[in-house]
């Protein structure tokens, strides 16, 4: 479960790479990397429970890669910048934005899950 979150994460982080498809991919990227991380898992017939665990891993693996990235981004631009921000205003609006990402990131890698186990299903009925 853990691999198939992990590879989940990083086609999401793949759906940002390209120059103009991110505008299109990069917000559905926890969807389609938490789709592709429940289809991986089809060996073993995973319960719903194993599959919503894989969709919020995924979210919860993009939105940490993304504060790792981000955080000292941010804090570079800060100090560089004329007018900087007062730390705890810029903790303050960190913990609003990632708060904000990890929602997001978190619904649409489970949604993305819970799609993929209707076509597994419908793959093991058949």
């Amino acid at each position: 479960m853990i691999r198939a979150s992990i590879i989940g994460a990083g086609i999401a982080l793949l759906c940002f790479l390209p120059p103009i498809l991110h505008f299109i991919l990069g917000p559905f990227g926890p969807m389609i990397g938490g789709y592709f991380a429940a289809l991986r898992m089809t060996e073993r017939k995973p319960s719903f429970k194993d599959l919503a665990y894989t969709g919020l891993l995924t979210g919860l693996l993009l939105t940490v890669s993304i504060l790792i990235i981000s955080i000292p981004t941010y804090f570079i631009i800060q100090m560089v910048g004329d007018d900087p921000i007062d730390i705890f205003e810029s903790v303050l609006l960190l913990s609003g934005i990632f708060l904000g990402i990890l929602i997001w990131a978190l619904v649409l890698g489970t949604v993305g899950a819970v799609l993929a186990a209707g076509s597994i299903k419908k793959r093991l009925h058949e």
